[in-house]
């Protein structure tokens, strides 16, 4: 059995080139694999379409959607303090939005950074908190700075799965501009 979340070349963004050329490399024994298996699981749409177009049989691969443990969250959520969390997260009182990301070209920074630099003219009580590493940390570091953003956008960097929960209670929106996700 084969679990794949890939996706085809043609459904990454054109500056996803890094990963153009690994699949273009990797291929043979992409297919390689893909002939060798019975049964494939894949978790969305896009990544069926992947896998049929490499060879896998569409009548043999069964859709699994990512999932979250709502019970742990739930039970983490009761455990943190707003007010504390704030605070200790030095943010003021504001309307904070949240993403929590991987910090990569298809996930939508520059339109959300130009929605915060355009919203921030019309309103001050608003400010945003990155959550999330990726090979696009410098670079979204130097365009905060250059948009003059560094008063309103925290880019907090890699934050373990046990301390998001302060994250999701201090901030009041969660934020989804990526072009595209995995399960189509």
């Amino acid at each position: 059995m084969l679990w794949s979340g890939s996706t085809s070349r043609a459904e990454l963004p054109d500056n996803d080139r890094v990963t153009g050329i690994l699949r273009a490399v990797t291929r043979p024994l992409i297919k390689a694999m893909i002939a060798s298996s019975s049964s494939y699981v894949a978790y969305g749409t896009a990544a069926k379409r992947y896998l049929v177009s490499l060879g896998a049989p569409a009548d043999r691969i069964v859709l699994a959607f990512n999932t979250v443990d709502t019970e742990l969250w739930a039970r983490s959520a009761l455990d943190v303090d707003r007010a504390v969390e704030r605070r200790e997260l030095g943010l003021e009182d504001r309307v904070e939005f949240l993403y929590v990301v991987q910090l990569i070209a298809r996930k939508g920074l520059d339109v959300l950074l130009e929605a915060m630099r355009l919203a921030s003219k019309q309103r001050d009580d608003l400010g945003l908190v990155i959550v999330g590493a990726g090979q696009r940390e410098t670079e979204l570091r130097q365009r905060i700075r250059a948009m003059g953003l560094d008063d309103r956008i925290c880019l907090v960097g890699h934050v373990s799965q046990t301390e998001l929960p302060r994250y999701y209670a201090a901030c009041d929106v969660v934020v989804l501009p990526s072009s595209q996700e995995k399960w189509g």
